[in-house]
């Protein structure tokens, strides 16, 4: 029979008797002769199976693609060659759902073979399989009512979950997970590496994808059960096997490779994995011409590049190299290594992938502007309360900008070794902070300052506030601020006797979320060795006369 995968819905020729809803246990021996292949329903897009009497009984035929129930087969069985494509009405949908293995406890299964049938008539989708992470997609499926349906997935039944979704025209249905349990005796688990993380790994650039197999082995090494894939957080289940049977359960990820002895008994099992080994970290990846570290580099020209990288297991390292659109490196395995980069203006990445041999990898970039020798910097500047400050002065080294209305910046400067971003606006505290390269969409809290007029005149003591009272435990006093009578002059060298506004703020490095302590409290001992300073905090004061005046 030839079809397309989303060609449509399929009406069964031959009768089941897995959609049933009563005791398996009590009718699979009364029903196992009246639900063979013998009995067979007509097909149409409106058609119903006709009722089939049996011993007396009679008992509505449900068509799911399957296995006979109660005919001496536990087996899972592909659907059947009967299955004809039908029409169906104008109108489909999607529909992402979830499949998930139950011992006890749910985790998702993959690779099972999954089919929505429409409660009206029976009707079933074409097969679509479970990702590793037990998910899937059914596409241009009709509207109506449906369940989700097992078929033809080894270890399981063929048979659906009793809970039905809704699938509407033109939208995206998201059924509750579909929970079965696996026939026999089970054993279930989890593989995990020796630092409790998981094994899997994929990586759609490098096109690498980490699995883990599990298999059971009788003791003369004949397979018993599997292999079957572990989901995406290394949870399996081996379904089929003898009860009260000793069994090798075997567990590979790529090279690596782990044999455990296990006796079954009655119940499912449950068996966690540890493999031993752990993945490799990348540090940093630099980039470099002329032997010194580079940002910016000329359109097509070529960059050492190097990753430092090492292995918790020290096993040997190899690397991949790959520099995407439209740069290329060499197929060599080394940490170092000469790269082009494209003629395509903007910021390019280059990517190396770390192995250690032994089926665990890791990934690291770094990022190159090719063109021009700038730097950017955009970000948005709010309040304390989170409303947006217009209109703030935003400095970054001689380069200098306002914020929008939306109180957004961006601003374009000369590529340099280090950048004071200085923020200011009248009425809020000052930020001024080093970065050694460029920031793109920061967000910086701008603190509303304290605001007192004095008269100019005569004494002043200004309190300086501590800006916030949650301190764990600690006692911060107030800052004391005195201005002199007469003390204060204007821009001109003369002194000011009209009211001044004094703003003032205090920063508190202890307590800030949003560093907004000035610097980076770096410095130099006497003998000129960088040091890191420490600071019990800093204020900042700024006086304004009539109208704003500085």
């Amino acid at each position: 029979m030839k079809h397309a995968a989303d060609a449509g819905l399929y009406m069964l020729r031959e009768s089941y008797s897995q959609e049933v809803f009563m005791s398996v246990s009590a009718f699979s021996r009364l029903l196992s002769p009246c639900l063979t292949p013998a009995w067979r329903a007509p097909v149409a897009a409106a058609a119903r199976p006709r009722a089939a009497r049996c011993a007396g009984l009679w008992l509505s035929a449900l068509v799911l693609a399957g296995a006979t129930l109660g005919c001496g087969r536990d087996e899972a069985r592909a659907p059947d060659a009967g299955i004809e494509p039908i029409a169906f009405a104008p109108g489909q949908g999607s529909v992402h759902g979830f499949v998930d293995a139950t011992t006890g406890t749910a985790f998702a299964l993959p690779d099972a073979t999954v089919q929505l049938k429409r409660v009206t008539d029976g009707s079933l989708t074409p097969a679509v399989a479970t990702d590793v992470h037990g998910a899937f997609t059914a596409s241009n499926v009709p509207a109506g009512t449906y369940v989700i349906c097992l078929s033809g997935t080894p270890g399981f039944s063929n048979v659906c979950a009793q809970t039905s979704f809704a699938v509407t025209a033109g939208k995206i249905a998201y059924p509750a997970h579909a929970v079965f349990g696996p026939l026999r005796v089970a054993v279930w688990g989890r593989v995990q590496l020796s630092d409790s993380t998981d094994v899997r790994y994929e990586n759609s650039l490098f096109g690498k994808q980490v699995d883990t197999f599990v298999k059971a082995l009788t003791t003369g090494g004949i397979l018993a059960a599997g292999p079957v894939r572990a989901n995406g957080r290394g949870q399996y289940v081996l379904r089929q096997l003898a009860p009260n049977t000793t069994y090798h359960i075997v567990v590979q990820s790529e090279t690596t490779v782990v044999d455990n002895l296990i006796v079954t008994g009655t119940a499912p099992l449950k068996k966690d994995v540890t493999l031993p080994n752990r993945r490799p970290a990348v540090a940093e990846v630099n980039a470099l011409q002329g032997g010194v570290g580079v940002r910016h580099v000329v359109a097509g020209s070529v960059v050492t590049v190097t990753a430092r990288a090492s292995d918790p297991d020290g096993n040997a390292l190899h690397y991949r190299w790959l520099a995407p659109n439209g740069g290329t490196c060499p197929a060599t395995d080394a940490s170092t290594v000469d790269c082009t980069m494209s003629n395509t203006l903007g910021v390019q990445s280059i990517y190396v992938q770390v192995s250690d041999g032994a089926g665990q990898y890791a990934v690291g970039r770094v990022r190159v502007q090719v063109g021009p020798a700038i730097s950017l910097f955009t970000g948005k500047v709010i309040t304390d309360g989170n409303a947006v400050v217009p209109g703030a002065e935003i400095h970054v080294n001689s380069a200098t900008t306002s914020t929008t209305a939306g109180g957004a910046f961006s601003l374009t400067v000369p590529e340099a070794n280090r950048y004071v971003l200085t923020i200011k606006k009248d009425g809020f505290q000052m930020i001024s902070k080093v970065f050694l390269a460029e920031r793109v969409g920061a967000t910086y809290q701008l603190r509303k300052a304290d605001a007192v007029v004095i008269d100019p005149t005569i004494d002043n003591t200004v309190p300086i506030h501590a800006p916030r009272t949650d301190t764990g435990g600690q006692t911060y006093q107030d800052v004391s601020l005195t201005l002199k009578a007469n003390s204060i002059i204007d821009s001109a060298g003369n002194k000011v006797t009209t009211p001044v506004t004094v703003y003032s703020s205090r920063f508190d490095h202890l307590f800030d979320t949003f560093d907004r302590m000035p610097g980076d409290t770096a410095g130099k001992t006497a003998g000129g060795s960088d040091t890191s300073l420490t600071s019990y905090g800093a204020v900042e004061v700024n006086l304004r006369g009539p109208g704003g005046v500085k």
